[in-house]
């Protein structure tokens, strides 16, 4: 993404994840980037040749597209403007100065294959009985999150805690299995006959 208010994409969606455990309820996972939208959502509406919402994305000359290949040569929008674009600049700062692996810019983008991509990743844990006790924590947490879930609902639908749409999906997928479009197969295809792997199709 570019930093707030200029036209160059110099640092990534940089995501963060938060895992909080709780007693008898599902843990609160929130695991998100910090662009509006993930990369692989425009990636895709591109390979399917959809359009994708004013909003989620600049062109190279920072004006907002529909256009998802004119965005993946210009930049993602990130969460709340100058917050999520400030965000992302400090988990850049965290994940690469820190730790020594990069500075702001010089991190490959994903599909560039050139050399070392020099990510870099930051993993805190914090000790739950070093601030209460567990069982009190995890009575807590289920508390709070009976609460939330018992609020009524603005839309009349259900309400999900971060990360539990996740983890219901994960049972579906391996269930039914994970539905792919028929554009995507033939990409899978092709890569899987360039290396000379098994075809899905």
């Amino acid at each position: 993404m570019t930093p707030y208010n200029t036209k160059i994409p110099l640092i990534g969606t940089n995501p963060l994840s938060i895992a909080i455990p709780a007693g008898k309820e599902k843990p609160i996972v929130l695991d998100m980037s910090t662009s509006l939208v993930a990369r692989g959502k425009i990636r895709y509406a591109a390979l399917v040749g959809q359009k994708i919402p004013i909003g989620w994305a600049v062109d190279a000359h920072g004006i907002p597209t529909e256009d998802a290949k004119a965005a993946l040569k210009g930049s993602l929008e990130p969460i709340g403007g100058p917050k999520g674009a400030g965000l992302s600049l400090c988990i850049d700062i965290l994940c690469g100065i820190l730790t020594g692996t990069a500075l702001t810019g010089e991190v490959l983008n994903i599909t560039d294959i050139s050399g070392p991509s020099r990510t870099g990743h930051l993993f805190i844990a914090l000790n739950i009985a070093a601030f209460i006790d567990p069982q009190i924590f995890e009575d807590n947490m289920d508390a709070v999150i009976a609460k939330i879930k018992g609020l009524p609902s603005a839309n009349g639908g259900p309400v999900y805690m971060p990360g539990e749409i996740e983890f219901s999906l994960q049972t579906q997928r391996l269930r039914e299995g994970v539905p792919l479009a028929g554009d995507v197969l033939q990409e899978l295809d092709r890569l899987a006959e360039k290396y000379g792997e098994a075809r899905l199709l």
